[in-house]
């Protein structure tokens, strides 16, 4: 029985990915753990994208599935994404290629 308590208890504590995003110093607060672990820009970029991508991908997927559907207007849809990517910290380069992959998924 405590061990079902305790599933229960980290089942409430699960974070919501689709809403979780890095804090306004989070950039600035890389850079230097980024300077102290003596990491590339390059390398600590990879790891953010590493762990950023399939949440970006998430949003992306469901915004051009609802302008298929009609949901939503694609306007309305580009600005979702495009402010999910800054949330992410996502650079607008990589953003291109993961956005056609997408667009190939949701029409797939």
């Amino acid at each position: 029985k405590a061990e079902d308590d305790d599933e229960e208890e980290d089942d409430s504590e699960e974070i919501d990915m689709s809403k979780a995003k890095f804090g306004p110093d989070s950039k600035e607060r890389l850079d230097q753990l980024r300077d102290i672990l003596g990491l590339t820009e390059e390398d600590a970029n990879y790891e953010i994208a590493a762990e950023a991508t399939p949440l970006y991908q998430a949003t992306a997927l469901s915004a051009m599935k609802a302008v298929l559907s009609g949901i939503t207007e694609p306007d309305d849809a580009w600005e979702k994404i495009e402010a999910r990517r800054e949330e992410l910290l996502l650079p607008e380069s990589k953003s291109k290629d993961l956005l056609s992959s997408i667009v190939m998924q949701a029409l797939g």
